[in-house]
């Protein structure tokens, strides 16, 4: 009995969902909106039909994880250096903290309005002049102003972390670095970053 009721509690809410989301379909009668449950399934069971005239699955799982990784990464290659310089350096720190702190709370959704007005629609096919051919659906699909919101999404954990983790780096081992004759790049190079780095991951 107990064995039972530990396997059916868990599938009540999904089963609950599922049954929502069937009701909620036939009310909606839009696929695009609220595409009902075999429609999915059709599309999961075969990923490479076209997607309501957009596509097809892997084609825009590929577009979805060029722009989340596009802008992730400038998060990271500005975040990352900056993070490093603020923690080693108070001063550098106590400078740039408020500034940076004036846009920390702003969500990144409150974002969209400006960035809009700023790139409009530009996208990474206008921006590298990339002719229309195979390549130029996805580039086109990759609008700079969605880069930016991942960008500001994804900035601030990063600085934080790389902040924290060179902060924890011990004054003796920077102090030794320099007696053993290490220069600035050196010390960020083979003491700050690798001490830093399983904060900053």
């Amino acid at each position: 009995m107990k064995s039972a009721k530990a396997f059916v509690l868990p599938l009540i809410v999904p089963l609950l969902f599922l049954l929502l989301w069937h009701v909620m379909a036939q009310a909606v009668r839009n696929d695009i909106i609220l595409p009902d449950i075999p429609m999915v399934w059709d599309i999961m069971v075969s990923p490479h039909e076209d997607l309501i005239s957009m596509g097809t699955l892997p084609a825009n799982t590929l577009i979805s994880l060029a722009r989340v990784f596009s802008g992730y990464l400038v998060a990271v290659v500005l975040a990352i250096p900056l993070g490093i310089v603020m923690g080693y350096r108070p001063d550098v720190n106590t400078a740039l903290s408020t500034f940076l702190g004036l846009f920390r709370s702003i969500p990144p959704l409150a974002w969209v309005p400006l960035v809009l007005a700023w790139f409009g629609m530009l996208s990474l096919a206008d921006v590298f002049s990339v002719p229309i051919g195979p390549a130029y659906p996805y580039f086109h699909n990759i609008k700079l102003s969605m880069i930016f919101i991942i960008f500001i999404g994804g900035f601030y954990p990063v600085l934080t972390s790389a902040i924290h983790g060179v902060s924890l780096v011990p004054q003796t081992l920077t102090d030794a670095a320099r007696v053993l004759g290490a220069n600035q790049v050196d010390i960020f190079r083979k003491v700050l970053l690798p001490y830093a780095a399983p904060s900053i991951i």
